[in-house]
């Protein structure tokens, strides 16, 4: 019976906490939250449209400005917008191969790949430089870390001594003993 009080006590205390914690919370109806959730829609929806607006306008510009242009100057500017658009894709296909590339060389020299962030540079001998110069700090770090686990004290022995000893002497001194003591 005592027992049942001290719990039912308890029980009320966690209780009278959990209140005085949720006093502080501020808590929603489902109408509350979906009037929070329409005028968050109707926002984002409004800022869609200003950005819709905005990239026909600029379309609707450049249209006119073209129209305005001779025919070789708007085959000059196709051109150079066409020579533009190939120099990023090759810039593209050049990242994904350098990226490529590190990560080979990252598992080559057992390095975790997820550095290769940090490590990636211009060109592939900036990268190779870089993971070179990353290795055996990286290692270092890694023993430290591992000498740092394994450090404690050495565990407490036995009270016995250990010794050379001698074998003839040994056996003699035991003979000598057991004689003494007829025990064999």
């Amino acid at each position: 019976m005592a027992e049942e009080l001290q719990v039912n006590e308890q029980t009320e205390d966690v209780n009278q906490d959990v209140d005085q914690e949720q006093e502080g919370i501020k808590t929603f109806n489902q109408d509350e939250v979906n009037k929070m959730i329409a005028e968050r829609v109707a926002r984002e929806k409004k800022n869609h449209e200003k950005e819709i607006e905005q990239a026909i306008e600029d379309t609707k510009k450049e249209a006119k400005r073209l129209s305005e242009l001779s025919k070789e100057e708007r085959d000059s500017e196709e051109h150079d917008k066409l020579k533009q658009e190939l120099a990023e894709s090759k810039a593209r296909l050049a990242r994904m191969e350098l990226e490529s590339d590190t990560i080979e060389n990252l598992k080559e020299e057992d390095l975790p790949i997820e550095f290769k962030t940090f490590l990636i540079a211009e060109n592939a001998e900036s990268t190779l430089e870089n993971i070179n110069l990353f290795k055996p700090i990286f290692l270092d770090a890694v023993q430290a870390e591992v000498e740092k686990r394994l450090k404690g004290r050495t565990p407490k022995g036995s009270n016995t001594v250990t010794a050379k000893v001698d074998k003839k002497e040994s056996q003699s001194d035991i003979a000598d003993y057991a004689n003494n003591k007829r025990v064999i």
